[in-house]
């Protein structure tokens, strides 16, 4: 059957750039690893931490993390054979915000589990 879609182009530019899954995993990653900091600096400090932000922090590693993987699989087991199956041309894939937000994401990811 064929597509009732319409095909478009997107351009990420500014602000749109958050609008990517990839970006959101990022983020995502980056509130755990903020929140993780909170939690540890009030216990440090001697603070009572409330339930609502360990679980928040928690629910937000655990949203993270799988993603982060996801994304990266994704990435090179299906984006990257068909663009060089279609085209051959990966610059877009290979500047260096691309691939920052692809490896560094994963990296960043595993030490935390690493250090868990």
């Amino acid at each position: 059957p064929t597509s009732k879609l319409r095909p478009g182009s997107i351009e990420f530019k500014g602000v749109r750039t958050q609008a990517s899954y990839t970006v959101f995993c990022w983020n995502i990653l980056g509130v755990s690893f903020l929140l993780s900091g909170i939690v540890s600096y009030m216990l440090n400090k001697g603070h009572e931490v409330p339930p609502a932000l360990l679980r928040a922090t928690i629910l937000a590693w655990e949203t993270a993390a799988p993603n982060t993987l996801l994304v990266a699989a994704v990435v090179r087991y299906s984006i990257w054979p068909q663009i060089l199956e279609k085209t051959g041309d990966t610059t877009n894939c290979r500047t260096w915000r691309a691939l920052t937000w692809h490896n560094a994401n994963v990296a960043i990811a595993l030490t935390e589990v690493a250090l868990l």
